[in-house]
This record gives C-alpha cells, sequence and structure tokens, in this order.
C-alpha cells in the first residue's frame, strides 16, 4: 500500500533521484530548481494562489516512488499558455484532385488552465501491479473536487511525445532552432522562466506542415509511449484532443472542462464508520486532512449506498490516521457493491471502474 501526501522539504533528495531519471521541465534534475518548486508546493497548500503548484508524492518504505503535480494556473499576463494551433485545409483542383494540407499556427493564452503535469514513476515501481503512477493521477482530480475554488473552469495536460535518445526533438530542429538560435535543451530551460524569446522570434504566420521534414511530421500531436497509459487514463475520464500542441516537441494538448471531468464529477465526501476485514472487492481512493496534513491511500471499502458512511481496511485507517466518525473523500475505483441491508441490492458502478 502506497501512502500519498503532499511533498515537502525533506523529500528532496529522493525527488532529486526521480529527477535524474526524467530531467524535465516540471521535475527539473538541477538541485537549486527543484528546491525552489519544492518551496512554492509546501507554501502552495497553506497560502494558495494562481501561482501555486501542488506537488505530491508517492511513499512506500519511506522512500519517495514517484510524484505528481497540478499548477494552478498556467497562462497569465505577461507569462502566457503558448501553443501551436493545428488545423486541415482541403484545396481542389478540376486538373489534379484535391489536397488536404495541415498548418500550424501560433497562439498564446494569457487567461490560462489548471494544467496537470509533472507525473513521474522510478522505473523501478513502474510495473507495480497497484499502478503507483495512476494513484498519483487521480489523486489530483479528488483535490480538485476537495478545493474547487483552487482552481480554473478548465483542465489541461500537456503529453509527451517520443523523444531521440539525445532527448532532441526533431519539431524543435526543424522550427524553433532556425528561428530562435537556441538548443532544445536551452529552449526549454530558459521558458521556465522568460518566455519573451519565444514571443518574440516564433513565426506568427502559419506554418504548412507538409514543408517540414518527413521526421518532424511524425511526431506532431502523436503521443510517446511512455505517456499513453496517461493519455488512455484521461481520455476515458473526458479529456479530448484540442488539436493543439507543444510548439517546441509537438506533443499533444489534452483538455477537458473541470466540473464536467468524470474523476472530479465522482469525488464526494463522506465519513468513515470503522475497519472492515472482509474481503473487499471494492476499491477508492480514500483522502483524509488537509493542507501539509492530507494523506491519501487506494484501499477496498464498503460503503453504504450513498457513499455517506465508508468501511475501509485496516492498514488504510491507520496510514490515514482515522477514528470512527472521521471526514474522509472518497474517489471511487472498480465496482461497489453496496452493504446488505441497504434498500438496494444493485451495484453501484464508478465511471472510473477498471482503471486499477
Amino acid at each position: 500500500m502506497f501512502l500519498l501526501r503532499p511533498a515537502q522539504m525533506n523529500d528532496l533528495d529522493g525527488l532529486a533521484k526521480l529527477a535524474e531519471e526524467l530531467d524535465s521541465l516540471n521535475l527539473p534534475a538541477d538541485r537549486r530548481e527543484l528546491e525552489t518548486e519544492l518551496e512554492n508546493s509546501c507554501r502552495s497548500f497553506t497560502e494558495p494562489s494562481s501561482e501555486s503548484r501542488f506537488m505530491f508524492v508517492a511513499e512506500a518504505d519511506g522512500h519517495v516512488v514517484g510524484t505528481s503535480s497540478i499548477f494552478a494556473k498556467h497562462g497569465k499576463p505577461g507569462f502566457p499558455h503558448i501553443y501551436f494551433q493545428v488545423s486541415e485545409v482541403e484545396n481542389h483542383s478540376k486538373l489534379v484532385g484535391s489536397r488536404r494540407l495541415r498548418f500550424l499556427s501560433f497562439h498564446t493564452d494569457e487567461d490560462g488552465p489548471t494544467e496537470l503535469g509533472g507525473l513521474v514513476v522510478s522505473r523501478a515501481w513502474r510495473a507495480h501491479p497497484l499502478k503507483v503512477g495512476l494513484q498519483l493521477s487521480m489523486l489530483r482530480f479528488l483535490f480538485i473536487a476537495l478545493h474547487r475554488d483552487y482552481f480554473e473552469p478548465r483542465l489541461l495536460s500537456e503529453l509527451m511525445p517520443t523523444l531521440r535518445e539525445d532527448r532532441t526533438t526533431p519539431l524543435w530542429d526543424a522550427i524553433g532552432a532556425p528561428f530562435t538560435g537556441l538548443s532544445y535543451a536551452m529552449a526549454d530551460r530558459l521558458s521556465i522562466h522568460n518566455k519573451e524569446f519565444i514571443l518574440a522570434l516564433f513565426p506568427r504566420e502559419p506554418i504548412c506542415v507538409e514543408l517540414l521534414p518527413k521526421e518532424a511530421q511524425a511526431v506532431i500531436g502523436v503521443t510517446g509511449e511512455a505517456s499513453k497509459p496517461a493519455e488512455r487514463m484521461l481520455l476515458r475520464i473526458g479529456f479530448r484532443f484540442l488539436n493543439q500542441v507543444c510548439p517546441f516537441d509537438g506533443g499533444p494538448h489534452l483538455g477537458a472542462l473541470t466540473d464536467s471531468t468524470t474523476a472530479v464529477l465522482e469525488s464526494r465526501p463522506s465519513v468513515f464508520a470503522g475497519e472492515e476485514r472482509a474481503d473487499l472487492a471494492s476499491q477508492a481512493l480514500v483522502v483524509s486532512g488537509a493542507g501539509h496534513d492530507l494523506r491519501c491511500v487506494l484501499t477496498g471499502m464498503a460503503v453504504t449506498r450513498d457513499l455517506a458512511e465508508a468501511r475501509l481496511e485496516p492498514a488504510a485507517a491507520r496510514l490515514l490516521g482515522l477514528e470512527p466518525g472521521s471526514p474522509v473523500w472518497l474517489l471511487p475505483v472498480r465496482t461497489i457493491p453496496v452493504r446488505a441491508g441497504t434498500a438496494s441490492a444493485s451495484a453501484l458502478i464508478s465511471p472510473t471502474s477498471g482503471l486499477f
């Protein structure tokens, strides 16, 4: 059983080790940058704002084995969300027939969505049957439901395409590098704190995809193998492709309305009614506490039909520090058999059933 919780400053060593496996924009391998992100996260849980980043970790045997984040607002005045809009145009010729072409158009958004990002799981734990990466992903929706006023009406997830072995990308070579004179890695790092060079140097005219090298064309809007499990999960709970891609690497942008997302809709308050030692087929992510004291586990449960009361596995109750009557939040993730003695014996089915 993994314990999911807000990241703390004493997690820096564990997060730095994770970052070595995937040096990314949201989890940089640079220890000083990572420490700054961690400080922002710790502050966010007590002083939430549009600048907040909420960083969570998964803990196993006292070690950090994964992390995920929510960025309260991605795109604001002076620091916009930037993307390529993908469109198609079909031209007709009486002589040679029709030709369909794709175009990339530069766009900015200064009133941006809430972004889901920073999901990294240690290679040693990616094949674990309890799917720690999926737990970290779904916890974000539970947290959004619990603190709905912190977040925007729209949600965004920027998925990674497949990069070359040297972590470069053909789309940047074809567009970004000629216009900026920067390497992909240098531009990626620079854009963390300053996007002026992108706004000043990127072309405003639509770019015909078919004029780009074949290798660059092939990555536009295509999710990399490592990100496909996340893509499947997001599509299942209500996200869709926005016909937008990252202007650096061509990775697809998926989005959804916050209040229409299944995992937000299905998260709800309940009350811990005691431990249940029987074999429990139904499962839920269960959250207790708030702020830095928030704790979350995936556990078997038995519930009343309206989910107003829940009995949990003893190990989960201990990790969450629960006593009968303690308030909790639930996100059911499997079929929920109704407890005997309730008004109906039919089963409740969660739309997230089957993810775990």
